[in-house]
């Protein structure tokens, strides 16, 4: 992960590019800003909804652009190495629809 600007964990605009590998999976959860993604290579993966379920997931090409809106419920992975970029308005805020998924609570 890169930060291009701002910082993501303050208040305020920030651009963010993070390259991920097909064993990335994001479970389900939700943000308390709006987020926008943009696919700057690869095919990146994405599905609404409170469970992960790998075929509902739509296929983002390279180029694709999405607004998830604050509060959506969503998952995503990708499909061979992708790089995306996300950019929104700061603290990026990660809340998990099933609190066993918080990488913070794994680690306890």
């Amino acid at each position: 992960m890169a930060v291009l600007s701002g910082d993501p964990f303050r208040p305020g605009p920030f651009v963010l590019r993070i390259k991920m590998s097909d064993s990335v999976v994001a479970p389900p959860h939700w943000h308390p800003e709006d987020e926008n993604i943009t696919v700057i290579d690869g095919v990146f993966l994405m599905g609404m909804g409170d469970k992960f379920d790998r075929s509902a997931m739509t296929e983002m090409p390279t180029g694709s652009f999405a607004t998830m809106p604050k509060e959506m419920h969503h998952f995503v992975s990708c499909r061979g190495a992708t790089t995306v970029q996300l950019h929104g308005t700061g603290p990026l805020v990660f809340k998990w629809v099933n609190p066993e998924d918080d990488p913070e609570r794994r680690k306890q």
